[in-house]
Order: C-alpha cells, then structure tokens, then sequence
C-alpha cells in the first residue's frame, strides 16, 4: 500500500538522519570545547528538542494519512486499477497429468470477481489507515505545535539552531520522499495510459501510489525549501528565525 511506501522510505531517512544528528552534535560541541565556550544542555533546551521532534513525528504522520486519502480520491476518479493492484489471473491448467481437468484454477470469471473483492477490500483498508493516521497525526502536530510557541516562545526558539535543525531535516525527508514519488509517479502514470500490458496474465503496480505521494510531498518540499532559504537569509541580516 502507500503506507508501506512511505514507511519504507521513512524507514531508511530515520536510520540516516539519526546518524547525521548524532555526528553533526559530536562536531557541534567539539567545536565549542575546542573554542572554549562552556558547553551545557539546559532544561529549556530539552523540552525544545522533545517539541520540535513531536511536531516532526506528527507532521510526517499526517502526511503519510493525507497520502493514503489522495490514492483513494484518485481511484474514485480514475478507477481502482490506477490505485490499487490487481493480482494477474493464473494461466488455467486443461488437464492433470491423469487426463482429468484441474479443479485447482478457478476459471478466469471467478478470478476477475476476486480481483475486484480484492481492490474493495484495499480501499477500504486504505481510506481507514489513511484517515486513522492523517487524524491522529494532525492531532499530534497541532498540539505540539501550539504547545512548542506556548511553552518556548517565538523569540526564544528563534535565538538556538533547532529551528533551522528542523527545516533541514523536513525538508531532506520531504525533498528525497518527493523526487520518489515523483519520478515513479509520472513513469507508471504514462506507462498506465499510454503502454498496453501484453495480457490479462501480467502485473502491473497502480501509478495511483507514487503520485499520491507526490501530490502530498513535493508541495511540502517546497514550503521547507522557501522556509530554510528565507531562514538563512534572516540569519545573514542579524535576524532571529521562527
């Protein structure tokens, strides 16, 4: 499913970027020991991070949701083959090494109605985890987001690096999620429309995965792109970054 996608990928980001963060705060303190500025984490800091983080995590979650909910529309406008896969039909056996036919096959008419058992039951199953976790996971930004300006302050926030820690690390996610997306997406798109499959016994993965992803991410990617390069622009004028 889309899901599966998305976690995949976010899979692979998480164990990266966890590295990254850990080397890039090695450097960063080192570098600060090595200049003599005293090095301390303070209870502000901390809970900081845990807001930024939350607000990460429910982000990422409500847009896998969001993903989920834009295959479904695109099946309901373009059909359930351009969303959700159809398992090909089995080549029917005529007879058994006996000379009896081979009741083992169904004949390709009940393969075509448990195909269409098949996609009804994934788009129900995908538009339930996708308004599941595009429910749950706006939640979870919302509050962390609100409580993140609440508790920390704009100005304060704006003063350390988490800010900027927080678009790089979005927009990585959000940029490498979409270009995915978008590069399988137009592909299997134009493979579905234009390409005939070569018989009813092929399978063909739905286009209508990968463009759900990118409709949600790549408008995301450039809002964190506009964002870091607005921030950095700030901080080379002396300002502060929200």
């Amino acid at each position: 499913t889309v899901m599966n996608v998305i976690a995949s990928v976010m899979g692979s980001l998480a164990g990266i970027l966890g590295l990254a963060i850990v080397a890039g705060g090695i450097v960063y303190y080192g570098f600060r020991l090595w200049r003599g500025d005293p090095v301390s984490i303070s209870f502000g800091f901390l809970v900081t991070a845990y807001f930024y983080l939350l607000t990460m995590v429910g982000l990422i979650v409500m847009l896998a949701g969001l993903s989920g909910l834009v295959n479904a529309g695109l099946n309901l406008a373009l059909g359930r083959d351009f969303s959700y896969s159809r398992p090909p039909i089995m080549k029917p056996v005529p007879v058994t090494p006996e000379g009896f036919p081979d009741r083992r096959v169904l004949p390709p008419e009940d393969q075509q109605m448990e195909q269409d058992r098949q996609q009804e039951r994934q788009f129900r199953e995908g538009l339930l985890q996708g308004a599941s976790m595009a429910v749950v996971g706006g939640i979870v930004w919302a509050i962390h987001f609100l409580g993140r300006r609440r508790v920390v302050g704009a100005k304060a926030e704006g003063s350390s690096f988490l800010p900027m820690a927080y678009l790089i690390i979005m927009l990585v996610i959000s940029s490498i999620t979409g270009i995915i997306g978008l590069t399988s997406g137009v592909y299997e798109t134009l493979r579905y429309f234009l390409v005939q499959p070569v018989n009813e016994f092929d399978y063909w993965s739905p286009p209508g995965q990968s463009v759900s992803i990118a409709i949600v991410f790549v408008p995301v990617w450039a809002y964190f792109l506009v964002s870091l390069l607005r921030g950095l622009s700030q901080r080379s004028g002396g300002e502060t970054v929200e």
